[in-house]
């Protein structure tokens, strides 16, 4: 594990950027529910993935700038994860995306959570939920911070 840092640390700019390719990738297929039809978006909107990747890239980038940055940078995937989950999950219940309009109703939709899932379902989220704060919990108390906040001339730690 320890080898696998020191080399990602050495590149962790081209780490970052691929990184942010694959990932969003990855969102996209969640979010067009088909490797063929994100193939496809991205031969015809190539713009358009381009600026996602940036978009991804910078929100990435940004954990560079902590201390514990494989943790931020945890806890960035994770929210960019949710939200693409999310989305992919009301696009097909609904058929419009996840907007920032939807987080302001959060409160009215906790109120009708009952009707979209079930009792099962509902445990089994809440359980997701429990494991990924306590793997973000678990991440924080194992990796140590960097000690220098000298990091685009240094390389001390990831």
């Amino acid at each position: 594990m320890q080898k696998i840092l020191e080399k990602i640390n050495n590149r962790k700019w081209v780490f970052l950027v691929v990184f942010s390719v694959v990932f969003d990738l990855i969102l996209e297929i969640l979010n067009r529910v088909s490797v063929l039809e994100t193939i496809i978006y991205i031969w015809e909107q190539p713009i358009g993935f381009i600026c996602n990747v940036l978009i991804v890239f910078g929100t990435v980038a940004i954990c560079m700038l902590f201390r514990r940055r494989i943790f931020v940078f945890t806890i960035v995937v994770v929210l960019w994860l949710a939200s693409g989950i999310t989305n992919a999950a009301l696009i097909s219940i609904r058929s419009t995306p996840f907007t920032a309009h939807d987080l302001t109703l959060l409160g009215a939709a906790i109120r009708i959570i009952d009707v979209y899932f079930n009792f099962i379902q509902l445990i089994f989220l809440a359980i997701a939920a429990v494991v990924v704060v306590a793997f973000l919990v678990w991440l924080f108390i194992l990796i140590t911070p960097c000690v220098s906040f000298l990091w685009p001339f240094s390389q001390p730690c990831m």
